[in-house]
């Protein structure tokens, strides 16, 4: 058993490795992972060969987030996969085992991962869960509101991203848990696969002043991300009947996500929708 960087030559291997358990058919996704993030090198793809062959392998995500103010190095696992003949050896274990190890020496301040498998495994590794609140709204065919407004518009990233990011900075400095996001960060390929940068915003005397961020599922709507500038939270009545609009076209179930109890968003929702949020947790974010 070898643990080891891997090589430029083995990336597409680890690409095929990958897509069919995470998301398949998404080579141009997982491939800009490593070939569209200027954070990337070799060493953060970390690889467990047996007899020669690579067998498990995890990716690192070189990234900063705010803790209290100040700005820590994290390591973010993802990928954690072993070759489906070779599971149960324990190859998985060690290769997370040795990882620790690299980020100890590699001068990260600490590492985190998102389970998609439950925390028990990851649990009896070391790493600890951090529960994050969630919200839930039921979203039926009676209800919705026409924004209505001129000042609604959808965001385009070539014209809009200075003040997005500027938004986004203003909302996020001061808590703990936000990745630090450069200029750079919000153009690059896995932020776009990631589908990152925001989809609406609402203008304020010809300024952007807030935006919402938002997936379509299934059965739901997920928020990932709500901003406004201060003295505009007045807009996230606007953002939120674009989300309720939306999960009514598509007869959707509900409007969920994970924001901190108290954003002004849910508030909305609930105003939007004529509900009462269900507030919840998820505990599959580690550290």
């Amino acid at each position: 058993m070898q643990i080891r960087a891997a090589k430029d030559s083995e990336l597409e291997e680890l690409i095929e490795l990958q897509v069919p358990i995470f998301r398949p058919g998404a080579y141009d996704r997982f491939r800009s992972y490593v070939r569209e993030d200027p954070a990337y090198k070799l060493d953060l793809s970390r690889v467990l060969l047996v007899e020669g062959r690579i067998v498990s392998h995890i990716r690192i995500w070189d990234r900063l987030i705010r803790v209290r103010g100040v700005a820590l190095r994290v390591g973010g696992l993802g990928s954690v996969v072993t070759r489906p003949e070779y599971r149960g050896r324990g190859y998985a274990g060690a290769l997370m085992k040795d990882t620790d190890r690299y980020l100890y020496e590699a001068g990260y301040d600490m590492g985190s991962l998102f389970s998609i498998i439950g925390t028990g495994y990851y649990g009896a590794l070391g790493w600890a869960s951090i529960p994050l609140p969630t919200f839930t709204l039921e979203a039926g065919p009676n209800v919705g509101t026409c924004h209505g407004s001129k000042d609604v518009r959808p965001l385009d990233i070539d014209s809009d991203l200075d003040a997005v990011a500027s938004i986004y900075e203003h909302c996020s400095k001061d808590l703990t848990g936000p990745e630090i996001r450069s200029r750079e960060y919000w153009e690059i390929g896995p932020s776009r696969h990631r589908g990152v940068f925001p989809k609406w915003g609402v203008e304020r005397d010809g300024a952007l002043v807030s935006y919402l961020s938002f997936d379509v599922e299934a059965e739901r709507i997920w928020v990932k991300e709500a901003c406004a500038l201060g003295g505009s939270e007045a807009t996230y009545g606007e953002l939120a009947s674009i989300a309720v609009e939306e999960a009514t076209a598509k007869g959707l179930k509900s409007i969920d996500g994970s924001l901190m109890r108290g954003h002004p968003l849910v508030a909305a929702l609930a105003v939007a929708t004529g509900g009462e949020p269900i507030w919840g947790a998820h505990d599959e974010m580690m550290v």
